[in-house]
């Protein structure tokens, strides 16, 4: 008996469609210069001015993918500049001095935090602050993080960042100091909060702009970003963190515009985007970064522009007056907000639109019978897949998983008559790119013998999100 090892590879490329592939779409909403989007359960929420009303009135409204709801309330005096989940209730943040649902039963004891059950609003506790603004909010360690402007936070020592735990707020470490000092933006990243904006020193540990709270301690996070950092994302397939801003530099080293985190230092991402001027928004969509830039009262082409792994891409005729302050991937589309009134000649005078992009991912693109011997599904994945092979397995087939270090993180012998394995993978597996190879027993009725069929293939993984 004789034995062969034959190997095969396999590399899943992204296959883009030509026709109508993508476009962009207007939206209705009565909402001008939304100042916030953001997803949460499969609904996106959002604020602007009120277009039907008065120009000071700031419409809250939810789109669940078919209609608005602009009932849910007005805010006065100011704007609201950020939505998240806290405790079973929406929270919001921004500058305005009153909310509610709608005028005249405006709230005049709810100011710059307010929460919605639902139904009503209602002001937290002791909130503090009378002056400044909230700019972000994040969940944190079952905590909510608020960062904004309020120095010395009502002379309790805030210092620009706070949290409150559904009962109390208190201090973050010390908080955030600068000349300049504001939080534009938290993330959370490898279990860790990142906060962002224009400081130099997070609770007494010097950093430039950007800093790491592991819920005890501040970390410098290398040389930090400067002049200023507006906006992160997290590659959550990659498990890559971003930050944009009016970016110019970290330590000695020419940044422009956006940098990604290598866990040690900051780099620039390809060539950098030398003339987008005052970039806003950074947001991940399909598999790619795509970065917005806000208002210059200049004509300027390309506002939106997509980072494919290898350049930056204008996207489509993005607008090229007014400016783009938000994007976030909703139901398959990118929504964008800001200022603008037309995008790819499609009128967009309440400046809210959706980008959709019909390029098929993945198993998708692949043709039925697989040059590999097998295909991978879904991909990408979560904690289960399925492999299914182009023939029926008869003989002991052998699975193994290993990630980018080379560690296994998974393998098994099967024995089974059929074209598929399912297999579920342990759920402490962070998000990433990992490799499945398949050893197979194959028998040669022809030449009478028994050999090793080496397969091989990738699976993107979405686990640990």
């Amino acid at each position: 008996m004789s034995s062969v090892k034959v190997l095969f590879c396999i590399i899943f490329w992204v296959m883009t469609l030509c026709c109508n592939a993508q476009y962009w779409s207007s939206m209705n909403a009565h909402i001008w210069g939304s100042s916030s989007l953001k997803v949460i359960d499969d609904k996106l929420y959002m604020s602007g001015i009120d277009t039907l009303g008065s120009s000071a009135d700031r419409l809250l409204s939810v789109f669940d993918g078919i209609t608005f709801d602009t009932s849910i309330g007005v805010s006065y005096g100011g704007a609201v500049y950020t939505f998240e989940k806290f405790n079973g209730d929406i929270y919001l943040g921004g500058d305005f001095k009153h909310i509610g649902n709608p005028i005249p039963n405006i709230n005049f004891g709810i100011h710059k935090l307010a929460k919605w059950d639902g139904t009503n609003f209602d002001s937290i506790g002791a909130f503090p602050l009378s002056q400044g603004r909230v700019n972000v909010l994040q969940v944190f360690n079952n905590e909510l993080y608020i960062g904004g402007k309020f120095p010395n936070g009502a002379g309790l020592g805030f210092n620009n960042l706070m949290k409150y735990d559904g009962s109390n707020f208190s201090a973050v470490g010390g908080g955030i100091l600068g000349n300049f000092t504001e939080v534009w933006s938290m993330v959370v990243y490898n279990g860790d909060l990142i906060v962002a904006g224009s400081f130099y020193s997070a609770g007494g540990v010097l950093v430039d702009n950007i800093a790491r709270w592991d819920g005890t301690q501040w970390y410098q996070m290398g040389n930090g970003l400067g002049p200023y950092i507006f906006c992160m994302t997290v590659d959550t397939l990659s498990n890559i963190l971003y930050a944009g801003g009016n970016v110019a530099y970290s330590g000695s080293t020419t940044i422009e515009k956006v940098a990604y985190w290598d866990g040690i230092d900051w780099h620039q991402v390809g060539s950098g985007i030398p003339l987008v001027p005052n970039l806003q928004t950074l947001s991940m969509y399909k598999g790619e970064l795509y970065a917005g830039a806000g208002q210059d009262f200049q004509p300027f082409p390309d506002r939106i522009k997509k980072w494919n792994g290898q350049i930056w891409q204008p996207l489509n005729s993005s607008p090229s007056d007014g400016g783009v302050y938000e994007l976030c991937e909703f139901q398959g589309s990118l929504f964008a907000s800001g200022t603008f009134d037309e995008i790819d000649s499609v009128c967009c005078y309440w400046a809210l639109a959706y980008y959709t992009d019909t390029t098929t991912v993945g198993l998708q693109s692949l043709p039925t019978e697989s040059e590999n011997g097998f295909q991978i599904y879904p991909n990408p994945a979560n904690y289960q897949i399925t492999l299914v092979f182009d023939e029926i397995l008869r003989e002991t087939t052998n699975v193994s998983i290993y990630n980018t270090e080379g560690k296994t993180v998974f393998e098994q012998n099967f024995k089974t008559v059929s074209k598929e394995i399912n297999i579920e993978l342990p759920q402490n597996l962070k998000a990433e790119y990992i490799f499945c190879k398949v050893i197979k027993m194959v028998f040669s009725y022809s030449k009478e013998v028994l050999y090793w069929n080496e397969l091989k293939g990738i699976i993107i993984l979405k686990a640990g999100m």
